[in-house]
């Protein structure tokens, strides 16, 4: 535990990172007035953390460590991940921590090469059908300009995954990775279940981190909803039929049985799904999986079983409206607008993919928040294709958006100079193709 005590008394005479502070000022702004003692003991614990970072902390306590875990503020890596599911995971307090097992065994801390110094982890997460890990990596004490976030994502490769010490069906990466200090990124590996493999928890996850053998306990936390569905549609080339609709604090999960048929004149594509709730707000896929024990060759054609997975619902809809589509990114050189803020209203061009309309930039400190909405068929698909750049071009880190309703969001990016105008860059994508006559409405209650 040295490296990591040792990496907060580095950091005695460094700033607040702006990504610290937007989230102290966010929750203390959340806390509700009528508790004004819990909110003056959180403004205090504010400041207790800003004054030891800034004027000097040459020893950490137990008792101080303890209280750092408590403040929501940085409690968990998932404040920076952009994974939906596990935000939302982490904010339904379905999370467990694994500092105290780390700081026992020291199983949850390991060392490795290629620019990174340590990787701890601090957090799971699991639903029944999938695991995330949260955890801090610590990059060697050079110039971040140096490394590429890719490639430390690139080497945190792991294999031989294990139940209880035994092979198993669980598949996985890295989700997210995200600097928050000079040389400390926090980041998430998430692992899914195939081939419908159960679990009991607890049990012991373990698998090979480069070279170094982990061995974390996971257990369970927040209820999984089933529904079964009996819909299906079909054109001449594939035939779906949804098998089950589930809810849990991490996902939505729609199973789908798909048989294609490869006598067709239009053999189809890889396919995916666009979604919508009751409200015709289109939910974000976070992964999509084959499970290899549902594949069947036919006659004619291939049976296989698929997982998609999308974003948590607070509630459980009535229905959702599923849209298969295959994707049109365009091939070659795609055509881009730039267009600078004024302080009035801009709409940007992505062709036949839509417009994205800025409605608003809001400047504090180093940090630029932009409103914006959109007015495609898919949101997420429009966010692929536009970033903001400074006066050099350069481009910027940025919080997960929020959804401030169906198609508006606001986007936070980090570090970016007082002294740069904002400037937009977008890229025009044909429409991905949507397959209308594949088109289901799921009934869930």
């Amino acid at each position: 535990m040295d490296k990591w005590e040792n990496e907060i008394k580095k950091m005695h005479n460094e700033e607040v990172p702006k990504v610290v502070q937007k989230r102290m000022q966010e929750t203390v702004k959340s806390l509700p007035e009528r508790n004004n003692m819990k909110k003056w003991r959180y403004l205090a614990i504010s400041a207790v953390l800003s004054l030891c970072i800034m004027s000097g902390m040459s020893y950490l306590s137990p008792a101080f460590a303890q209280t750092l875990k408590s403040i929501p503020v940085i409690g968990s890596v998932a404040e920076y991940i952009g994974d939906l599911g596990m935000k939302n995971g982490y904010e339904k307090g379905v999370g467990v921590s694994l500092q105290e097992e780390s700081e026992l065994d020291n199983k949850s801390e390991i060392f490795t090469d290629d620019f990174i110094d340590s990787v701890k982890f601090t957090e799971s997460y699991f639903d029944g059908t999938s695991i995330y890990l949260g955890f801090l990596l610590r990059t060697e004490d050079i110039d971040r300009s140096q490394i590429d976030k890719n490639d430390l994502i690139k080497n945190l490769r792991f294999s031989g995954i294990t139940i209880n010490g035994t092979r198993s069906g669980y598949a996985g990466g890295v989700k997210d990775l995200q600097r928050i200090t000079e040389n400390t990124y926090a980041g998430a590996f998430k692992f899914n279940m195939i081939n419908n493999q159960q679990v009991t928890s607890p049990f012991k996850l373990g698998f090979h981190l480069q070279d170094t053998l982990i061995d974390i306990k996971v257990q369970q936390s927040g209820e999984i909803e089933r529904y079964p569905i009996t819909v299906s549609s079909e054109n001449q080339s594939l035939e779906l039929n949804f098998k089950e609709v589930s809810f849990t604090p991490l996902m939505t999960k729609i199973s789908i049985e798909s048989i294609t048929d490869k006598t067709s004149q239009q053999p189809l594509p890889r396919y995916h799904l666009l979604v919508q709730d009751e409200a015709g707000r289109v939910l974000k896929q976070i992964d999509m999986l084959h499970q290899a024990d549902g594949t069947q060759l036919l006659d004619n054609g291939e049976k296989s079983v698929y997982d998609f997975h999308f974003e948590p619902i607070d509630e459980v809809p009535q229905s959702l409206t599923v849209i298969p589509y295959t994707r049109s990114d365009n091939e070659g050189e795609a055509t881009v607008h730039r267009d600078s803020w004024n302080g009035t209203s801009l709409t940007l061009s992505q062709g036949p993919m839509g417009n994205i309309i800025i409605q608003n930039v809001v400047r504090k400190d180093d940090n630029v928040t932009i409103r914006f909405k959109t007015t495609g068929k898919n949101p997420f698909h429009q966010m692929e294709y536009f970033n903001i750049e400074d006066n050099e071009g350069n481009n910027f880190e940025y919080l997960t958006p929020n959804r401030m309703g169906k198609q508006t969001f606001e986007q936070t990016y980090l570090d970016f100079p007082k002294n740069s105008k904002v400037h937009f860059r977008v890229t025009e994508q044909d429409e991905h193709r949507y397959l209308t006559d594949l088109k289901a409405s799921l009934p869930i209650k």
